[in-house]
């Protein structure tokens, strides 16, 4: 079962718009905010999200290579060492 979600205007004047759109408009109040959003944020172009997408792709692969080229490489016996006591076993 989705949890309901709620909007609470608390302006007095920004209520009272909502619920003349809504009556002016002859549906609910949901419909009518819904409606005046969609009309204030045009939807996106075709193929926006595709670019979107492949720009925070192209920046995190430019992270990544920038991590690599700056991280020092360990030895075996570095890791080891790290890893293990001078018994052989876990630390």
């Amino acid at each position: 079962m989705a949890k309901t979600r709620q909007l609470t205007i608390r302006d007095d004047a920004v209520y009272e718009q909502a619920h003349a759109l809504a009556r002016r408009l002859g549906v609910s109040v949901r419909e009518a905010v819904q409606t005046a959003l969609s009309a204030f944020e045009p939807p996106r172009p075709p193929g926006t999200a595709d670019t979107d997408r492949a720009l925070r792709l192209a920046e995190l692969d430019m992270i990544t290579r920038k991590i690599a080229a700056t991280a020092i490489p360990r030895t075996q016996e570095e890791d080891d060492a790290f890893l293990y006591d001078e018994r052989g076993l876990p630390r």
